[in-house]
């Protein structure tokens, strides 16, 4: 069996950064957690967790556990039965013409960036799969360590001319944004960098 997620950048505009990708069922948080770098475009440069809200800590599943945080090893946990509670939350959601929201999961990359991601689980079936496949998506991805979305956006500034290089670079030397391109998403290649997952 295989789920379908669609997971979004959150605070990222003009353009939005977000997939829809299935993904197989029976494999850990943490393959998820290296399916979704590969479908975004991260580096797997930091560490993460998956939680069931942004305000407070009701779960949080990483790898590797944190000391003082509470949190669940993901590569000890199985997606199915969490998530097949996120597909049951949008099947309702639907069937009440979306007069309330569906629960969402959120995947945090990064905990100096803080690169927080929405995930909905938003369809199901029975065809057996191996990798995940990125069935639509839009906008490149952040470089790594650019400043989470308020220093992405300055970066899309110095590319929109709004501020010039010298102005940029003084700022911010970490990121070459020569050459950037925020709305390239190549599907292709990105599917052809799940499947060589192992």
């Amino acid at each position: 069996m295989r789920l379908k997620i669609r997971i979004e950048l959150l605070g990222v505009e003009n353009p939005k950064v977000w997939r829809e990708m299935w993904v197989p069922m029976g494999i850990t948080f943490d393959t998820l957690h290296s399916m979704l770098q590969e479908g975004i475009g991260w580096k797997d440069y930091h560490l993460y967790s998956f939680q069931e809200s942004l305000e407070g800590m009701y779960f949080h599943i990483m790898s590797p556990p944190i000391e003082d945080v509470p949190g669940i090893d993901a590569t000890k946990i199985i997606i199915d039965n969490i998530l097949w509670g996120y597909y049951d939350s949008y099947q309702m959601s639907q069937d009440f013409e979306k007069k309330r929201g569906a629960d969402k999961l959120y995947y945090v990359y990064d905990f100096g960036d803080q690169w927080e991601h929405e995930i909905m689980v938003i369809d199901y079936d029975a065809t057996p799969i191996k990798y995940a496949e990125i069935t639509n998506g839009e906008g490149a991805c952040p470089p790594e360590d650019s400043g989470g979305h308020h220093g992405y956006k300055r970066t899309k500034d110095y590319l929109a001319g709004k501020m010039g290089k010298e102005e940029y670079y003084d700022w911010f030397s970490a990121v070459d944004a020569e050459g950037l391109d925020v709305f390239k998403f190549d599907m292709v290649m990105h599917n052809k960098m799940l499947r060589r997952m192992r």
